[in-house]
């Protein structure tokens, strides 16, 4: 298998519930982390050494940005929804590819039922001219490199 270092600039967002699918662009992905813990447990009669026992996982809620959408665009909607008191959660899976010159998946890390967690707008300056950028911050039950 021939395998050309990917670049990290050309990569896609998907979300998916059921048949539903959302293919959404954003400038840029951070956050894409998973550590295992461990627990320190003394040797039985050997007070100078402790053994590490692998333990659970833990990941970074991954972090989203992009140029300002309209409250009309449907991810937009989903977001506006899951952040809001009176409506009911709908988690959805997200899958993050990096992608070659080919317009072809060469990784994928999937974060299943996610959900965001902060929504923040950039700041405004008169001084600068810059896009309005929305951050999203999204946390997720679990985490798998699929490719």
């Amino acid at each position: 298998m021939s395998w050309d270092y990917p670049i990290s600039f050309y990569f896609q967002v998907q979300f998916q519930n059921g048949n539903k699918k959302m293919n959404i662009k954003f400038r840029e992905v951070s956050g894409l982390q998973v550590s295992r813990q461990s627990t320190s447990l003394d040797r039985g009669g050997d007070n100078e050494n402790r053994v590490q026992i692998p333990d659970s996982f833990t990941h970074t809620n991954v972090v989203l940005k992009r140029a300002l959408e309209p409250l009309d665009e449907e991810f937009t909607i989903w977001v506006k929804k899951s952040m809001s008191l009176y409506e009911k959660i709908e988690t959805m899976n997200m899958m993050i590819f990096l992608m070659n010159s080919h317009c072809e998946a060469v990784a994928c890390w999937f974060c299943g039922n996610a959900y965001p967690v902060k929504w923040e707008i950039s700041s405004f300056d008169a001084m600068r001219s810059e896009l309005a950028i929305e951050s999203l911050e999204m946390s997720y039950e679990y985490f798998e490199r699929k490719k």
